[in-house]
């Protein structure tokens, strides 16, 4: 079957579609989410089943559609919404972390999953003798690492000199390690429309 029919095909029946060099990779797989609406989770773990990544973090926002910070009356309906999600990820890749953002709530994240899986913005990782920079927002990432994880806007941070940067809002990102080599996986159509960025606040239930 040509690549590019299988492409289409594969977009329709899971949403997301995987370069079959991902999927066949043995390497170390990191896969990096930020920003996601509700609408999109069955969509994500679907993919995650097929891509069976090492390593997940997720760089906040986790019911982008709901906007917590924006109104805390939006708490229950974040719980309800986001708990069944955040449970499904912590059990989806061996290592799983947390970078929590302006529409998170902390303290319901850290009744969900163990200790140490929530990092604090700002942070650095070491997986197997990589570094990772992780945040929330753009401005929030240290100063060096191999590769910067962030979210929240289309901001870019500055040059610092070799760093690969990765917005979880542009694209879901997959680093394999050793090779070093980077995919960009596109969200599944009407992403950024789910998340809510020009439209009025959720209602309550």
């Amino acid at each position: 079957m040509r690549p590019v029919l299988t492409r289409i095909i594969n977009l329709f029946r899971n949403g997301i579609y995987i370069p079959q060099e991902l999927l066949q990779s043995d390497q170390f797989k990191i896969l990096h989410l930020g920003d996601t609406p509700s609408l999109i989770y069955d969509t994500l773990i679907a993919m995650i089943g097929r891509l069976s990544p090492n390593m997940i973090i997720h760089t906040g926002d986790i019911a982008d559609d709901i906007k917590l910070g924006c109104n805390q009356a939006y708490q229950k309906q974040y719980e309800f919404t986001a708990g069944p999600f955040i449970a499904r990820l912590a059990m989806s890749a061996e290592q799983v972390l947390f970078i929590p953002g302006n529409h998170d709530s902390i303290p319901f994240i850290e009744n969900i999953v163990a200790p140490g899986k929530i990092i604090l913005p700002g942070s650095v990782i070491d997986v197997n003798g990589h570094t990772l920079g992780v945040a929330h927002y753009a401005t929030d990432l240290p100063d060096q690492a191999e590769y910067m994880l962030y979210g929240h806007n289309n901001e870019m941070p500055g040059d610092n000199g070799g760093t690969v940067l990765l917005n979880g809002i542009t694209s879901i990102n997959v680093i394999l390690l050793p090779s070093g080599k980077v995919f960009d996986l596109k969200y599944p159509p009407g992403t950024n429309h789910h998340r809510k960025y020009k439209q009025r606040l959720p209602k309550l239930i």
